[in-house]
């Protein structure tokens, strides 16, 4: 009987503590629910790609490479596109630098490289520069529904309002808030002087065949001869805008004619390339379309006789020149690799790119 007894109360004060426990342990909190909307991150945000998103800009900018807000509206929705759920015209016409109201390629990467900056900001937990793990389908929620914060370029007006401040800073020497005419005049000839300085090293990376750091006779007869052969190309090409263009005839192209002319080119590229007749230039079309132009850039700058074709020696001045302009190209190269290449894998990563052209502005 006393066993028994004695079984009945340990029973009993295990069901109590185990009631007990069940009554003060805390309800487990609920998991969020597993995103399964689109990946809209990769290319444009994480990772993103500028290879890849250079060649759907152009596929929506069409044959000027300028996208307007219609083009955007347009390729909206569309496969392969450029604009993505997230992106507002409003936020990318910010970065219009020019003040034209349509935007170009590097506008465009420019808002990209902003928007990545921004959502790594929100959403990069632990600051390895990337989304991982839980970070990504959070930052995805907030691309779908539009919660986040958009990047915010400067325009053309704020950009020039900040170089009327650096020239203030710099060459308002009486303090009064403004430039008066000896201080404008000390600003554009230090200006002068910087955009002679860096023409002048422009000038000695190309023509300075030996080598010995300065130009010789013959070195400067040849830079003095493309100089000259350059002007004239210019003069021609304003002239032959002039008489295409300038419909009011006050010697200038103003910004409507400049829009007349850019829908007359995109209409002439489009009747001559545009081979599938969808209104718009695929990759191959616009293939095609550079291939022609590289064609005719070359016949303009190497047909000394202007006979319309290239003969033996014109082909080897063109084909020397390639070769030295590759040359100065995979020279540039190695020296951003050996300066800028921390990690050692052959390539610059975002970070270092950023790093390489901070430093050539502080070289500039």
């Amino acid at each position: 009987m006393i066993r028994v007894n004695l079984l009945l109360a340990i029973v009993l004060s295990v069901c109590c503590a185990v009631g007990f426990a069940q009554t003060t342990q805390p309800a487990p909190k609920a998991e969020k629910p597993v995103y399964t909307g689109p990946e809209l991150l990769k290319d444009a945000v994480d990772p993103y790609n500028p290879m890849t998103e250079r060649q759907r800009f152009f596929k929506a900018a069409g044959v000027d490479n300028e996208l307007d807000a219609k083009e955007f509206a347009a390729n909206a929705g569309k496969p392969d596109a450029f604009v993505r759920k997230f992106d507002r015209w409003e936020t990318l016409v910010t970065f219009d630098k020019n003040a034209n109201k349509t935007i170009d390629w590097f506008e465009a990467d420019a808002y990209r490289r902003g928007l990545r900056k921004q959502i790594l900001a929100q959403f990069d937990v632990n600051k390895d520069g990337k989304l991982a793990g839980a970070e990504r389908p959070e930052a995805n929620r907030a691309l779908l529904a539009g919660k986040f914060k958009r990047p915010t370029g400067e325009s053309a007006d704020s950009t020039r309002r900040s170089r009327r401040r650096l020239s203030r800073e710099n060459f308002d020497t009486d303090g009064d808030g403004q430039l008066n005419d000896e201080e404008r005049n000390a600003m554009n000839e230090a200006r002068r002087t910087r955009n002679e300085g860096r023409r002048r090293q422009r000038q000695l990376r190309q023509y300075d065949k030996n080598n010995d750091g300065k130009l010789d006779e013959a070195e400067t007869a040849e830079m003095e001869k493309a100089n000259a052969e350059r002007e004239k190309r210019i003069a021609d090409f304003r002239k032959r805008m002039l008489e295409r263009y300038d419909k009011n005839g006050d010697g200038q192209v103003d910004r409507e004619e400049r829009q007349a002319a850019r829908q007359a080119y995109r209409k002439q590229m489009l009747e001559k390339y545009d081979t599938d007749k969808d209104g718009e230039m695929s990759n191959e079309e616009r293939r095609a379309m550079w291939a022609d132009r590289r064609k005719e850039m070359q016949l303009r700058r190497y047909d000394k006789n202007k006979d319309g074709k290239l003969d033996e020696a014109e082909t080897s001045e063109m084909e020397k020149a390639n070769a030295e302009r590759e040359k100065r190209r995979a020279d540039f190269r190695k020296r951003m690799l050996e300066r800028y290449d921390t990690d050692g894998d052959g390539q610059l990563s975002e970070e270092e790119r950023r790093a390489a052209f901070s430093g050539r502005r502080r070289q500039r």
